[in-house]
């Protein structure tokens, strides 16, 4: 397989929008799920510990913090 071929040249929603199909010039095809909820659910579950309070103040000061995935 070269590289050149290995990127999506056709794109199809399915599931109603949901999930998006994508298809290579050396045919491989790949399901994308699009589902933010369950983006979120598979981020939180496999993330490990949370960023803190603490280490949000540094990061990222000018927002709020809002505990992730809770």
């Amino acid at each position: 397989m070269k590289r050149d071929q290995d990127y999506p040249i056709a794109a199809a929603f399915i599931d109603e929008r949901d999930t998006l199909l994508t298809g290579t010039q050396n045919g491989k095809l790949q399901l994308w799920n699009l589902d933010i909820n369950e983006a979120i659910r598979f981020i939180c579950g496999v993330g490990g510990t949370p960023i803190t309070q603490a280490e949000w103040s540094q990061y990222i000061p000018d927002i709020p913090y809002t505990p992730p995935c809770t």
